[in-house]
Order: C-alpha cells, then structure tokens, then sequence
C-alpha cells in the first residue's frame, strides 16, 4: 500500500529497445493490481480491480494512449498467452494478467513482467545528520533487500534530484544540511539487472542536521587496549519509554527539547560514541529489545562486536546489554537472572536472606523490583583465561538506598558463588 512519503516509479531502461508492462499485486492480498508503463515518453500507473473484466482496463490503456498520440491509425489492443493465442477480455485483470506474455498496443509490443515484489514500507528515520550514517527500515516482499540496487539523492531548493550514492548506505556531508534526502529501491529483475527505473522511493521527513561536534571522546581513546590491558564502559542509554513520563519532561530533562530526546535522533549519536569509546567490553542498561535488534547490534556487528540482550521480565521491551570486542573474547556462557528471584531461592543468598528475617519489609520490597542481573563468561583468545562480565541497573527510586545495598549484596554474593563454581570445573583463572 500507499503512503504520503511513498510511492511506485516506473521508466523503461534507455538502453532497452524492449518495452514493459510492471504487473505488481498478482501474488499477494491486496484487491487492486498496479500496472506500470509508458506511453509516448509518459510514465503511466493504473489502478484496477483484481475481479474487474479485463475489457474495461485494454479500454483504459487504449484510451490513454489515444491522448497521448493523437491522430494514430492503428488503435488496436489486445493481450497475448505464451501460446500466442489473445486473451479472453471478458476474463478477470488477475486472470489475464497472470497469464499474459505481452500486450499488443497498436503497433508496438510490450512485454509482461510480473513483479513478484510487495513493499509494505520504506522509511528514512527521522533527524539524519551530518557525518552520521543514515537509516532507515524496509519491508519488502518477493525479493531479498540485499539484492535490491538503491539510490541516494539530495533534494536541492529547486526539488531537483541530486545523486549522492548508489550504495544502501549514506553518510550526509556538510553540503546536505538543511536538505532533504530521498532514497530509491530497485528490486532485482533478474541476476544482476534491474528495470530502470522501476523504484520504489521515500523521502526524509526531516532535512539533514548539522554535525553537534567534535567531541571529547572522539580523541581520548583512539588507541586500543595493550594484550594485558582491559577498557570497560558502562552506559545508561536511557530506554525511549522513559523519556516522555512526567518524571522525564518536568523533573529530569526540563530543558531538553523532546526531539533531543527521541531515540531516532540518539540512537546515531550513541552508536558513534560507543565506538569512539573503543572499549573492550561494555554494558548498556535500559536498551530496548527493538533498539538492540534493529540497531545497535547489527551496526555495532559491523565495527567487530558482539553482543548479548537480556530483558526484564516486567515490560518485556527494555533490559541490559553487553558487548565485546570479537577479536579479543568469546562468548561461553550467560548466567543471567532476575536480582530478586536470586534473593528468594539461590543458594548463595541463604546467609543474606536469613539476615533479612530481621527486616521483612527490606525483604519484601526487594522482591517487588525485577531488576535484572546480566552475567556474561567470556573467554581471552589470547591466554584463555576467563572472564565474568556483570551489568545490571539497581532499582531507581529516591530514598530507596536500603533496596539498593540488599541488590548489591545479592549481585556480589552471587558473583562469588559463580567464580567459585567455574574454577573449581576447569583449570582456567576467572
């Protein structure tokens, strides 16, 4: 389907003496099929019911063309089978459509192709800015999107098409501030070809941004760590369902403009400051589950990390991460778990759970909260001894200390125990 900031394109390939016809819909649920084609140099699209008779949408076209190319002798249309035979027009568009080879239009030939392609959605994520690569989401179906060609242009003030790149990736510069992007999709017609210009297309909703730096951190940690060194950052993200509570807007970030705040505009400002951190290990708390899915972890794959999400079991969307350099760790094993489920029942909370008999109100709230406790083994590809790396986030609450002391006790108890079990299995230091 159709939105505002999206829609079918379709010019036939100039270097091409053959003539198309884009079928689309054929396949799938939709009640209307698209047709796609030229007439005279024009660019044509027609909308018709699937369940409509044939007849009227030949009429259509022919009509269309005797607009076009006035005073034509030969107006004749019909639409051929594989068999060269002409298809019924009393039949159904889906029917003919389906079975179709090619459409004789007066006395030119146009041949079928059926696109097996559906978009569902193609978008550019808002707030694109200078020097960050931009994203954006697609849901295509009837094809592979690493197959497909695309195309970045800048629109100037004169809404012209400026080309910027042929690749799926674009990083804006300083010429693209204060313009709009738009980015096509060529879905592969065959092995290595497209139909030009058979697109789809979005445009930004919101021009380029100027860059907000340099930054600090873009100089300080531009080395890695030496073999016998270790870098760890630990970093709240602050989860998007967070940042428009009242708590947010009139305590916390009072004046921050909410835009400042939308995850689309962090996310690549965040991403660019995890990898100038260079850290060998690092743990985010309040990362969202589709945050870490669609964003971080494939970007963050990318710059050679790896990473583990474990999401608390209260919302279900938002959790903690950790992260580690590929080159230098693998991943053995998590020993994740809820801080207080570890209270209630794990063994090495007894002596800490009886001394909270004293305190069952203490005991108590603890339970309530369902912060999570991230637990991660890694080990060194270069001696192989192990490592356990531990991120949480404590219960955020003013004058909730006495909860947060209990939290660390369980987190430090539990860490222990851990140690205690894994070097008594192997032979390895953790």
């Amino acid at each position: 389907k159709e939105n505002s900031r999206s829609r079918y394109c379709f010019t036939l390939m100039s270097e091409m003496a053959t003539k198309f016809i884009i079928a689309r819909n054929l396949e799938n649920e939709e009640k209307e099929i698209v047709l796609l084609f030229n007439l005279g140099g024009k660019k044509q699209k027609l909308v018709r019911n699937k369940n409509q008779t044939l007849s009227s949408t030949l009429w259509r076209i022919l009509l269309k063309r005797k607009l076009i190319i006035q005073n034509e002798e030969n107006s004749s249309i019909s639409l051929m089978d594989g068999s060269g035979s002409r298809i019924d027009e009393s039949t159904t568009n889906l029917h003919g459509f389906r079975n179709a080879l090619k459409l004789i239009l007066g006395e030119e030939v146009y041949q079928i192709y059926r696109d097996p392609v559906t978009l569902k959605s193609l978008v550019i994520n808002r707030y694109p800015m200078e020097k960050l690569e931009v994203d954006f989401l697609i849901d295509i179906k009837g094809t592979d999107p690493e197959k497909c060609l695309f195309k970045w242009f800048r629109i100037d003030d004169k809404n012209v098409e400026n080309l910027l790149s042929t690749s799926k990736s674009y990083t804006p510069t300083k010429a693209d501030v204060g313009k709009h992007l738009k980015l096509k999709c060529f879905p592969c017609h065959s092995e290595n070809t497209f139909l030009d210009e058979n697109f789809f297309e979005t445009t930004s909703k919101d021009p380029v941004l100027s860059y907000m730096g340099p930054f600090l951190y873009e100089y300080r940690f531009i080395r890695s760590t030496a073999d016998t060194g270790i870098r760890v950052l630990s970093y709240n993200i602050l989860a998007d369902r967070y940042t428009t509570t009242d708590l947010a807007t009139r305590v916390m970030y009072p004046n921050v403009s909410p835009f400042c705040l939308n995850i689309d505009y962090r996310k690549r400002l965040l991403l660019h400051e995890l990898v100038y951190y260079n850290a060998d290990i690092f743990g985010l708390q309040e990362c969202q589950q589709n945050l870490f899915d669609s964003y971080l972890y494939p970007n963050l794959k990318k710059k050679n990390y790896d990473g583990v999400l474990f999401v608390k079991n209260t919302n279900g969307t938002e959790g903690s991460a950790i992260f580690y350099k590929q080159e230098k760790y693998i991943f053995m094993y998590g020993y994740d778990m809820e801080i207080s489920s570890c209270l209630a029942v794990h063994p090495s909370c007894d002596v800490l759970r009886n001394a909270l008999i004293n305190y069952p109100d203490l005991y108590k709230n603890t339970l309530k909260q369902k912060s999570v406790l991230q637990v991660s083994l890694l080990m060194d590809k270069e001696n192989d001894n192990e490592i356990l790396a531990v991120n949480t986030h404590l219960y955020f609450a003013p004058g909730a200390d006495d909860i947060r002391l209990v939290q660390t006790s369980v987190i430090l108890n539990y860490i222990h125990f851990l140690r205690n079990q894994i070097e008594g299995e192997s032979i390895r230091n953790v």
